[in-house]
């Protein structure tokens, strides 16, 4: 009698498409591609350490992401105009030293695999607002930026998941439209 035998790739493919554990994901999980790029970047606890802060510190409807500017300029125009960065939700998870922070640093990982949260949990919601560059090129041509390969499929619900209600712009780099949403 021959024994099956499992692959490394299968069993692999099997725990990223488990759910999370942890209290904050319960019954509410993402789609099995989210898990996946979650999974890519994060163990379970941290992401349930993410989720559970971003419910905690949610202001509904008042996330923001950003693509082709630096992280300064994007977090100064959200916290002009009252809008949550990943780097405002996750708060104290990002402060090395800090009791919440992971391992005591902030590795790229982290912030990756966060930030796969922060769309989903975006796309639960009902409005998100982007910064970006004015067209006609508002995005790096080339397509691979974080927020294109991730953050945007996922809040437009490419993945599985639910998309957000409605994809706010603005484009702080045009001084006269800093303050215009649309």
């Amino acid at each position: 009698m021959e024994i099956a035998k499992t692959s490394t790739k299968s069993l692999v493919h099997l725990k990223a498409s488990m759910p999370i554990r942890g209290v904050s994901f319960g019954t509410n999980q993402p789609p099995d591609a989210i898990r996946q790029l979650i999974r890519r970047w994060l163990t379970d606890q941290e992401a349930d350490n993410i989720l559970s802060r971003f419910q905690k510190a949610s202001v509904p409807n008042r996330q923001m992401l950003w693509s082709g500017m630096l992280r300064e300029q994007a977090q100064q125009w959200a916290d002009a105009h009252g809008f949550q960065t990943l780097t405002t939700a996750l708060g104290p998870l990002l402060y090395p030293g800090g009791l919440e922070c992971p391992n005591g640093q902030n590795p790229p990982r982290y912030i990756h695999g966060a930030s796969i949260i922060f769309a989903w949990f975006i796309s639960l919601g009902d409005i998100v607002t982007v910064l970006a560059h004015p067209p006609p090129i508002p995005f790096h041509p080339s397509g691979q930026t974080f927020y294109q390969l991730y953050e945007e499929p996922i809040i437009m619900g490419r993945m599985g998941n639910r998309p957000v209600g409605r994809i706010d712009t603005a484009h702080p780099a045009i001084k006269a439209a800093t303050d215009f949403i649309y």
